[in-house]
């Protein structure tokens, strides 16, 4: 994967005249005028000249418009149409349809001026396409074009460029390439498109600010997350097949596609729940609850303090960094804390529980079936104990029995946890019973 530097050298046109971005995410949104030429060229300064001047349909301009809103959702831009009456001689964008070559479907460009100083004076642009196109079902088409527009190149022109494995519709609608997952460009900005624009023009800090709940991609593409607040959820539990959750800013998931959702640079997801299958779910640094309801799923936190539930079935949790806390539920279970003070209880069925380094607190209660202690640690871990009829630790030490080098509690019916490696009069200080 390339890095966020690399990422933006590649598809960013250099404004040299500029000693910094347009504009950015504090302040207020920078206002761009559009036009839609009809059958004559435009006095615009910005234009070549074009012939065979077509009037957009109102479907086609219904079109147009519907990118620019996409784009208002990612960048701190406000597009504006253009009444000259209220914005003065000629819009800052200008739309058409003309001639063009059969090897072309779409012109964008734009010319800018800046102080002495580096300051932005005037910045214009424009975007024309063939005019036997029926622009209503190229929306990638617009969007690419806008994107020069805003100053943004090909991926693969120009000196740095991005990696063969990375030039694709996958990561930037810049791309000539496809999507190799679905083998179509791309109907929205994508990873690499949000990072550049957001760069440039600032970032829109209002968009999806309040608990947002993803369900399944937005679009029939990829769904590239622009998100600036509240407690955020991926949410599968409605689907059937396996899904792959990751919440890493940068990464893809996917909910029925291959990649059919990723992440923006700077997005912070909270929590995943996992569907009906066996499924992969993958948190970020922030406390992160993640919840894998049925299937064999493999769950793993990250640095922050984690809530992991495997739900039905044999699951794996990986609670890695922080203090996390790992309820195993139904099923085979296997918990690993990891680096942290965590809380590892298997639940119903027989388990295998790993606390990892740090003082770490391991919960049995009647019900949970047969499990296994790894590494409890003396003086360090701590064993609770909710059995029924068991209220004192006398209780407990009549059940604990020596076996193969390791101590079984058996409480009957069942339930039963063995410790590895460690004598009654070790752990009998680190019981709690609850």
């Amino acid at each position: 994967m390339p890095t966020e530097q690399e990422i933006l050298d590649a598809l960013q046109f250099d404004l040299t005249l500029l000693n910094g971005p347009i504009n950015t995410s504090n302040d207020p949104a920078y206002v761009l005028t559009y036009e839609f030429a009809g059958s004559t060229q435009p006095d615009d300064h910005v234009w070549d000249n074009y012939t065979g001047w077509t009037p957009y349909s109102a479907a086609e301009k219904a079109t147009y418009r519907a990118a620019l809103d996409h784009i208002e959702t990612i960048i701190n831009v406000q597009f504006v149409e253009y009444n000259a009456a209220l914005h003065g001689s000629e819009p800052d964008i200008n739309a058409g349809k003309v001639d063009l070559d059969n090897f072309t479907s779409g012109v964008g460009g734009y010319s800018y001026s800046a102080t002495s100083s580096g300051h932005l004076v005037s910045f214009d642009g424009f975007t024309v396409f063939k005019n036997t196109l029926d622009l209503t079902s190229r929306i990638s088409l617009i969007l690419h074009e806008l994107g020069h527009t805003l100053a943004n190149k090909h991926p693969f022109s120009g000196t740095d460029v991005l990696p063969d494995a990375f030039d694709s519709n996958k990561y930037t609608v810049m791309s000539y390439d496809v999507n190799p997952d679905n083998g179509v460009d791309s109907d929205a900005l994508q990873l690499y498109d949000l990072l550049s624009l957001q760069d440039r023009w600032g970032a829109n800090m209002t968009t999806n600010i309040s608990d947002t709940t993803y369900t399944q991609a937005r679009n029939p593409t990829v769904d590239s997350i622009w998100d600036t607040g509240g407690i955020d959820t991926f949410d599968a539990s409605a689907q059937s097949s396996a899904v792959v959750l990751n919440l890493n800013e940068g990464s893809f998931s996917s909910f029925q596609r291959v990649d059919d959702v990723s992440i923006g640079y700077g997005v912070v997801i909270e929590n995943a729940i996992g569907g009906a299958a066996d499924d992969t779910l993958t948190g970020n640094t922030a406390a992160n609850e993640l919840t894998g309801n049925a299937g064999k799923d493999l769950i793993s936190g990250d640095k922050g303090r984690d809530i992991i539930k495997g739900g039905k079935d044999a699951d794996k949790l990986l609670g890695e960094r922080g203090n996390d806390t790992l309820k195993g539920g139904n099923g085979r279970d296997v918990l690993k804390g990891g680096n942290g003070r965590d809380l590892l209880e298997g639940g119903i069925g027989d388990d295998r529980l790993t606390g990892g380094a740090l003082e770490d607190v391991f919960v049995f209660k009647s019900g949970h079936g047969r499990d296994t202690i790894q590494d409890f640690e003396d003086d360090i871990d701590t064993l609770k104990l909710g059995i029924d009829g068991i209220t004192t630790l006398a209780q407990v030490e009549a059940v604990a029995d020596r076996i193969d080098g390791n101590l079984v509690l058996d409480f009957g019916g069942n339930d039963r946890v063995t410790l590895k490696d460690i004598t009654w009069d070790a752990l009998s200080d680190d019981i709690t019973l609850i």
